[in-house]
């Protein structure tokens, strides 16, 4: 038995041993279930030299491995990086079981008119073509991902292609035409298959390879020359190099060594340009950082905030799931991670990962939040009000689990993580103002009913007083008339205050029926076409003679407009509002007149009417409109009115989508200014 042999025979073993582990280690997982049928095949190949059997029988077992470990580690790499397409596995488990069937049966004496070389080539064919597939599903992988993940592929992909060099070219280098193609597999060594599965593992199926960022990237460039130079060295002895120049010579000890450092120097130079070795680009990564926090920072809820960081900030930087913890804001309830809140608000300023005792250099961590955390994510930051009052904490999960960050991006997601906190803050404090602004609602709905009801109240007592007015009118009327009997003259004063004031009693309750039924929306309003000049004349004719009396003068003046114009309004209410703008014109003027403008302006029609009257206080002027403004004295009423005409106005100029304005000086007079959609 060679020393290639026991060597061989020894990775087998190691192959199988590392199968099993990763079996027992998550047999649920399908990457580790895949990478368990890869080594489990690799380790049968290894072994086969060793097993006491026939040498074709040993040649069919290694057939069968090798068919098997190519489909195998197609379906590893498919899992590796999550496809979701399996037409290549499929098929390579397919046709490899074709390959393995069309041997066995020429073994056994069947299918006699086949070709042995033709086969033999066609395998060949089909199995360099299973080896390469794996590198292409890598490569194409990385180039759609960012962050950690497409770190991890592009190390595969290099480690995957230094195996496949070294694999290669140890068969090369050991092959021997005179014998058939599974006899040369059979004799080809393997020096480091198992050590390679035991790499694969460990970096890989344990997710542990990320690691190799922070501990030794330039390592990884100098074993990977180092291999290459080695292939390159055994190659070019076993194969070309003419037998004066062996390495049992000085001439060929010497050119080994010079080969071997050129190699290694060579392929070491062409490593460091490229940067496939280098870490995530931070550049990119601060660049990601920096425009999320430049984003708006208001957003309407937790699962927005959380959408828009998914979006625009874990998905560019390869952060596969993030999760905003918030302690409640509506009753004070605690968080259900209560020991992260525990052990933030202790350390503000500081944050956690799954990977604690590997920062910390402390290998045996015993720390209560690494339980709760792992079910969140790789490494939790905590959020801060300004007053470093702990309002909830972030969780980010990477595409793998247990990623590890090296310092620069951990810094770079802190800056994260204070956007996080600010737009949080925003989030709970608009949360309170809404929860205050239903309060709000609340008491103004109750408010409402009992306004509501108030105004029912006063609309039903309005009614019932108009009764016992009326009567009271009717008498005192009675009682002046001549048909009653001579009054004397203290009798008819008092008779004519019993008038006067049952006059006011009767509008002051016809106003407030009105203004209450305004408030309640029971009024209704029909909207026609109104021929404006016609309109606005015909409620002017009726205040000629009351002017005439008081001697005022009356005028209208219509500004160049169409004479046929037409707006569309609700033309009783509409000649209401002037007869009650007319009237208090007409009833606080003295002396002067009213004059009555009327002009389009934009989309309104305007109607003015000013007079020339007492005024109103500049300070009272906003009060005008209130209910009840004007009454000071419910005893004597005189000319002073109910208080509600102006309010009324008001309302009926709203309920015709339309807006009025007051201008007036003491003494000099008012100007009330309608304006009137066209």
């Amino acid at each position: 038995m060679t020393l290639f042999t026991i060597i061989t025979a020894l990775n087998g073993i190691l192959a199988i041993a590392v199968a099993f582990f990763a079996l027992w280690k998550n047999p649920q997982n399908t990457v580790n279930r895949a990478f368990t049928l890869l080594a489990l095949s690799l380790g049968i190949w290894g072994i086969a030299n060793i097993l006491p059997l026939d040498s074709k029988i040993v040649e069919l077992i290694v057939f069968g491995a090798i068919s098997l470990a190519t489909a195998a580690n197609l379906h590893f790499t498919h899992n590796l990086i999550n496809s979701q397409k399996w037409n290549f596995v499929v098929a390579a488990y397919f046709l490899n079981l074709i390959f393995f069937g069309i041997v066995t049966a020429k073994f056994f004496g069947f299918l006699e008119f086949l070709n042995p070389e033709i086969l033999q080539k066609t395998w060949l064919a089909f199995f360099l073509t299973i080896l390469v597939i794996p590198a292409f599903l890598i490569f194409t992988a990385s180039q759609d991902l960012v962050g950690v993940k497409k770190f991890q592929l592009k190390f595969m992909l290099l480690e995957y292609l230094a195996a496949l060099a070294f694999g290669l070219g140890i068969f090369v280098t050991f092959y021997n035409s005179e014998i058939t193609l599974t006899a040369n597999f059979v004799n080809s060594p393997q020096f480091l298959s198992g050590i390679h599965l035991l790499i694969v593992f460990y970096f890989f199926v344990e997710w542990k390879f990320l690691k190799l960022k922070v501990i030794a990237p330039n390592l990884l460039k100098k074993l990977l020359a180092f291999g290459i130079s080695i292939a390159a060295m055994l190659a070019f002895h076993f194969t070309s190099c003419p037998d004066s120049l062996k390495i049992t010579t000085n001439i060929g000890n010497i050119l080994t060594i010079a080969m071997v450092i050129l190699v290694y120097n060579s392929t070491l130079h062409f490593f460091r340009k490229q940067n496939w070795f280098q870490a995530v680009n931070l550049e990119s990564f601060r660049k990601v950082v920096t425009e999320f926090q430049n984003q708006n920072i208001f957003y309407a809820s937790v699962e927005e905030l959380e959408e828009n960081i998914q979006s625009n900030f874990s998905r560019k930087i390869g952060i596969e799931k993030t999760k905003v913890m918030v302690r409640s804001f509506h009753n004070g309830r605690e968080t259900k991670f209560p020991q992260l809140k525990k052990y933030f608000e202790q350390h503000s300023n500081y944050l956690v990962t799954t990977e604690e005792e590997y920062l910390s250099k402390n290998k045996h961590v015993d720390c209560p939040y690494l339980t709760e955390l792992k079910k969140l994510g790789d490494v939790c930051f905590p959020l801060f009000q300004n007053t470093n009052k702990l309002i909830g904490f972030i969780a980010i999960k990477g595409q793998i689990g247990n990623d590890i960050y090296i310092e620069e991006e951990l810094k770079l997601l802190t800056r994260g993580a204070h956007y996080v906190a600010l737009a949080l803050m925003g989030i709970i404090y608009t949360e309170k103002l809404r929860q205050q602004t239903i309060k709000l609602r609340s008491d103004y709905e109750k408010l409402r009913t009992l306004d509501n009801a108030k105004d029912a109240f006063i609309a039903n007592v309005s009614h019932e007083l108009r009764t016992p007015a009326t009567a009271i009118k009717g008498y005192a009327e009675m009682i002046a008339a001549p048909e009653f009997g001579k009054l004397n003259k203290q009798q008819k004063d008092f008779s004519q205050r019993v008038q006067k004031n049952t006059n006011w009693l009767l509008e002051l309750l016809k106003d407030i029926l009105k203004i209450t039924k305004l408030e309640s929306e029971q009024v209704k309003f029909k909207f026609e076409k109104v021929e404006v000049q016609e309109f606005i004349k015909k409620v002017v004719k009726k205040w000629e003679q009351p002017c005439e009396e008081k001697k005022l003068k009356l005028s209208f003046n219509f500004e160049p407009i169409n004479t046929n114009l037409a707006i569309k309004t609700d033309p009783r209410h509409l000649q209401e509002i002037l007869e009650r703008l007319l009237t208090n014109s007409h009833k606080f003027t003295q002396k002067g007149g009213i004059t009555i403008f009327v002009k389009v302006v934009g989309k309104f029609l305007e109607i003015a009417v000013k007079d020339s009257g007492i005024g109103i206080a500049s300070e009272n002027l906003s009060r005008v409109w209130d209910k009840f403004f004007q009454s000071k004295n419910f005893l004597e009423k005189s000319d002073a009115g109910t208080g509600l005409g102006l309010a009324i106005i008001k309302k009926l100029v709203e309920n015709l989508h339309g807006k009025i304005f007051a201008k007036s000086e003491t003494g000099k007079g008012s100007t009330f200014t309608l304006l009137i959609p066209l």
